[in-house]
């Protein structure tokens, strides 16, 4: 029993191919159908219109959900780093950034974008910007119409390429890999990761040995960017290449080759449709299976905001009912809340008799640890400046004479400070510059007299730091005695 029907579009040059799957309550799908229409601008007027109308009708899906794809070549893509806080406002943060990405403000473009997680401790969020150009979307968006086909999702090729491969795959367990659909001779090549699409992109390639060689190079490449160690070899699937084969001796890719539904994880509703066929329309296939699910793994409708809106004799009747559940909710809070609040009130003040024998054991470690770290700093500070204090305070000692006194001793390296009295104090720059340990030694101040006639001096000299043993910086020292 089919319960839901979805039709993808894809428009090439001049003609256009779609798609009808449609999927079982055992969430199995199948391809119903497959109409393709070859120089559109030679039919006669109307005959277009008649034959979808009628493809449509023969399956009964005039009412499904529509899916355009676009070409990968049409939509420009960019990738920036966001920080992880702006997943909060997503949306308008990418607006933010679609605005830098215009040539000029009177571009017109439809934009969407795609999430790639660099894991969960990660700080940054990798962007995918999907930009299309609104005359080219507004064009192919005629061409529907003119087919009386309303669209509801526009989305890359690439993107509906990656959703297929994250959602359905093949049946197999997800695993970072490559994908490569060749056409008209473009190779269109997508990087898939674990859970996520990390960037696709176009090249020509006309022949099979030039795909075979652009897919060595880029499986090498996306080896090292994923971190593979150098005996994993990477998975790269191929749709559309039957001149391809897995046992080509010119490569030494692990090639898986899609060469009908079932390796799609799809199911064909006719025989007929399967094969080369079947593989060459996948594109429109991956377009009708992005309609069979509201949240994709990725969630992408290039489609303008404004065209997405459907009206239906139903649409009031969820904002009736939402409407009638919160006046149920608001009635139930209003009642609940005398008595959540005196419940809450009571917790709470068992919780905080229960933790406060606890905060106060934890505030008398925290004060135990802040005093053991004030002295660990203090004897730090004592190790690393006393040696070199207490070297020049003995060589003072030894050099200056018994009648000379030493009332304030400071030092703060380089620089020593002394202050005291003498008989004779003018001789003392002269003793302490024939130390190896001292030079430029000076008075601070002029020599005055006590009220016995002693000389009252204040001299400043510096370490000799030449030697080795007395740093340029140490901590400052102050040691007050007298000789």
């Amino acid at each position: 029993m089919m319960i839901g029907k979805s039709l993808g579009i894809w428009i090439e040059e001049d003609s256009i191919e779609l798609s009808l799957l449609s999927r079982s309550w055992k969430r199995r799908v199948r391809v119903a159908g497959i109409l393709k229409l070859e120089t559109l601008s030679a039919m006669p007027a109307g005959e277009a219109r008649r034959q979808v109308d009628t493809f449509l009708g023969r399956h009964g899906a005039r009412d499904c959900r529509k899916a355009l794809m676009i070409p990968r070549r049409q939509v420009i893509v960019r990738q920036v780093d966001l920080p992880a806080e702006a997943e909060t406002n997503l949306a308008k943060a990418v607006e933010y950034q679609v605005v830098g990405l215009l040539p000029d403000a009177e571009s017109q473009v439809s934009h969407g974008y795609t999430v790639v997680r660099n894991g969960k401790a990660s700080k940054t969020l990798r962007i995918s910007i999907y930009l299309l150009s609104r005359p080219i979307l507004d064009g192919y968006l005629e061409t529907c119409r003119a087919l009386g086909l309303v669209v509801d999702r526009v989305l890359p090729s690439s993107v509906a390429l990656s959703s297929w491969r994250l959602s359905l795959g093949s049946g197999q367990k997800r695993q970072p890999c490559l994908l490569g659909h060749w056409k008209g001779g473009r190779l269109e090549l997508l990087a898939i990761g674990e859970e996520d699409l990390l960037y696709s992109r176009e090249l020509a390639a006309e022949t099979p040995e030039t795909v075979v060689e652009i897919l060595q190079k880029e499986a090498d490449q996306f080896a090292g960017k994923t971190g593979l160690s150098d005996s994993a070899s990477v998975e790269v699937g191929l749709l559309n290449a039957s001149d391809l084969t897995p046992e080509d001796p010119t490569t030494s890719l692990k090639l898986r080759m899609f060469s009908d539904a079932r390796s799609l994880g799809l199911e064909v509703s006719q025989p007929k449709l399967n094969g080369r066929t079947f593989i060459q329309s996948f594109l429109s296939i991956a377009g009708g299976l992005s309609g069979f699910r509201r949240t994709l793994p990725h969630s992408i409708n290039l489609l303008p905001f404004d065209q997405r809106i459907r009206k239906s004799r139903w649409r009031q009747v969820p904002t009736y009912a939402l409407l009638a559940a919160n006046g149920l909710l608001a009635l139930a809070l209003a009642l609940r809340q005398p008595y959540q609040e005196a419940r809450f009130a009571r917790e709470l003040r068992q919780e905080v008799a229960r933790l406060e024998p606890e905060v106060k054991r934890v505030r008398s470690v925290e004060s135990e640890i802040a005093d053991a770290q004030r002295k660990v700093a203090l004897l730090a500070r004592l190790k690393d400046g006393h040696r070199f204090s207490l070297e020049a305070l003995n060589e003072m000692s030894t050099i200056i004479p018994k009648d000379t006194a030493v009332f304030d001793y400071n030092f703060k390296s380089p620089v020593i400070e002394i202050y005291g009295s003498s008989v004779a104090a003018a001789g003392l720059p002269q003793l302490l510059d024939n130390s190896k340990l001292f030079k430029e030694t000076e008075f601070v101040a002029p020599i005055t007299r006590d009220a016995s006639q002693r000389e009252i001096y204040r001299i400043r000299t510096k370490l000799e730091t030449g030697t080795g043993s007395v740093p340029p910086e140490s901590p400052a020292q102050g040691i007050r005695g007298k000789k």
